[in-house]
């Protein structure tokens, strides 16, 4: 993310749980480092610090995260015959 979104992000966090505190909304937030900043400033501000730890029950393993957005991608690699013959004769 970068510094605009971020910000973006956050006034959007803070006018969403300002009258009422939403756990749902910060869902998203905790599976990452940068998202956890941003969910601690929020409710810095919107004087809701110590629900902090309940929102940690969120955040997904590193290894889960990892197996749940990577997939397998298959590499084929060609070789041109010429090409290879060519650079052999050198």
């Amino acid at each position: 993310m970068v510094w605009e979104d971020k910000k973006i992000k956050r006034e959007i966090l803070v006018k969403k749980n300002k009258e009422e505190f939403r756990h749902d909304t910060f869902e998203v937030f905790m599976q990452a480092p940068c998202g956890r900043l941003i969910v601690r400033s929020v409710l810095a501000e919107i004087g809701k610090k110590s629900e902090y730890k309940n929102l940690l029950h969120m955040k997904k393993p590193l290894l889960t995260t990892m197996k749940e957005s990577c997939t397998p991608v298959r590499t084929t690699v060609y070789i041109n015959e010429e090409y290879a013959a060519s650079k052999s004769l050198s």
